[in-house]
């Protein structure tokens, strides 16, 4: 099943700076080919299931590895089997009717 997905990792306990284990992730996810936008708050993906919580779970273990002693993760997620749909396909249609 495919999923649409956002999500923010929030390391505990490493201090104020958080960037270098965002960018640790954003790592893991470009190299498992996942199509993924990172935002401001968190890191929208799409994708199949398994495969993005599988990458979502090698975050986890690999931020773990680097010392970060808890993670906190938000996950907002939608499926839906009417049609396909992308990131790109979502945010357009929001578009398109602000022009109307």
């Amino acid at each position: 099943m495919k999923v649409i997905l956002n999500f923010t990792v929030v390391p505990i306990g490493v201090g104020t700076s958080l960037s270098r284990y965002v960018a640790a992730c954003e790592r893991i996810l470009s190299k498992r080919g996942l199509k993924h936008t990172l935002h401001a708050n968190g890191t929208n993906v799409e994708g199949d299931w398994d495969e993005v919580f599988s990458a979502i779970k090698e975050c986890h273990q690999t931020l773990h590895r680097m010392g970060v002693p808890r993670i906190h993760t938000g996950i907002q997620l939608g499926t839906r089997i009417d049609r396909e749909q992308s990131l790109e396909d979502k945010v357009q249609s929001v578009r398109d009717k602000l022009t109307q």
